[in-house]
């Protein structure tokens, strides 16, 4: 009786140390499945050796040799350089390709420089010319504008913050009415609020954009003579800029007249802000529709339900923290897309932003102007997805995975 006892006292403490080892791999550690990351015997005094993947084609085991009391800081050491160095390999990767990317736009900016008749750097030999626009690059110098003679940089300064100004504010709008929406067409789908959901998508992302923006002009400063139909602000306002975004330096602003200042930017501001908004609003209710309904589908909301939990808690604890993240990388080239379509909504409503400045360009032959805008839209578009693509990867670790052994964020 006395060996069995102590058998089973011996049995038992394995199975706490076991549990114990999981544990602290599940709350700790979670980045690797547990058979590639750790070979485990019964318990954790069984422990011979651990085997780390780092990267794909280069892998190393250690073998471990220790004692009762430093066992779990050891795994945990080797674990946490484990997880660090696969974090920074694919923070390498993405650094890697936005070098290649920023590359190439150099190359095309620095052609309109180059081959075009007109061009500024055209009477120098190509090594020189390029090493010295890369050059200028650095120092925020694009030359000087063909139209009014200028320093093309401090046009930027002016133009940029006001298109920038006009994309963010769409964007907002179009998540905080897209997200819900998105939401309720995903969990009733096939009811009656489905397809009016879906009929009003398909409208707002068939009519054109500058047609749209002409029915609101038409219908809310025309006919109902309710909001402006061009401008940033009234002239009347002598608003000095500090940062280029005009609701910041209006908060900044020391007139007596500031709040009269804020409620005429907020007029001018709606009509863009929505037109550029309906066709994001169109495709993210779908991106958020797609990615609910496949979570409705999983195992973890029939249990919920079976549990008698209510469609409200389950959208809350459930739906919305496994429906996002996935869509969040699709969401840069939303931000992407509306950049283009802020230059139509710019030409509509004589807003001073980047892509009438860029048009006017286009008009002119100003090709310094015209490279500046291109390097300018193509370094936001770059940055936007690269960010995206990083936030998703650390939001999502299950969808983004370091060839075929585990996950890289958790």
């Amino acid at each position: 009786m006395l060996r069995n006892s102590l058998i089973n006292q011996n049995i038992l403490s394995h199975i706490r140390d076991y549990s114990k080892n999981q544990s602290l791999l599940v709350k700790e550690l979670p980045i690797l499945p547990l058979a590639y990351s750790l070979h485990l015997q019964d318990s954790l005094y069984d422990i011979k050796w651990c085997a780390f993947i780092v990267i794909s084609n280069l892998s190393f085991s250690v073998h471990i040799v220790m004692s009762p009391l430093k066992q779990n800081s050891r795994i945990l050491l080797f674990l946490i350089m484990q997880r660090r160095c696969m974090v920074i390999i694919y923070l390498l990767k993405q650094s890697f390709l936005l070098i290649i990317a920023l590359f190439l736009l150099t190359l095309v900016s620095f052609s309109l420089n180059y081959f075009t008749v007109e061009g500024q750097l055209s009477s120098l030999p190509l090594r020189q010319a390029y090493i010295f626009y890369l050059t200028c690059l650095l120092h925020w110098n694009f030359g000087f504008s063909r139209i009014n003679g200028q320093p093309i940089s401090d046009q930027l300064s002016v133009v940029v913050p006001a298109t920038m100004e006009l994309c963010f504010l769409a964007f907002i709008l179009a998540l905080l009415i897209s997200i819900p929406i998105g939401i309720i067409a995903g969990v009733w789908r096939n009811k009656p609020i489905d397809y009016i959901i879906k009929m009003f998508t398909l409208i707002g992302f068939s009519i054109p954009l500058f047609v749209l923006a002409l029915l609101f002009i038409l219908l809310f400063s025309f006919k109902l003579e309710w909001l402006p139909a061009s401008g940033r602000m009234n002239l009347l306002y002598d608003l000095k800029p500090v940062t280029g975004f005009y609701l910041i330096d209006v908060w900044l602003s020391n007139s007596i007249y500031q709040n009269q200042m804020f409620i005429n930017l907020i007029e001018h501001l709606i009509l863009p802000i929505i037109t550029l908004a309906v066709a994001p609003i169109s495709e993210m209710i779908g991106l958020i529709k797609n990615s609910t309904e496949s979570v409705m589908g999983e195992n973890y909301i029939k249990a919920a339900s079976l549990r008698g939990l209510s469609r409200i808690t389950i959208i809350k604890r459930h739906v919305l923290h496994n429906a996002l993240p996935p869509i969040i990388p699709k969401l840069g080239l939303q931000f992407s897309t509306m950049i283009t379509l802020t230059m139509f909504t710019e030409l509509v409503f004589n807003w001073p932003g980047l892509g009438s400045w860029l048009v006017m360009a286009i008009r002119y032959h100003d090709y310094s102007s015209i490279a500046a805008g291109v390097m300018i839209i193509g370094i936001l578009i770059v940055f936007v997805n690269v960010i995206t693509d990083i936030v998703g990867t650390m939001m999502n670790p299950s969808k983004y995975k370091d060839g075929k052994y585990g996950y890289i964020f958790r």
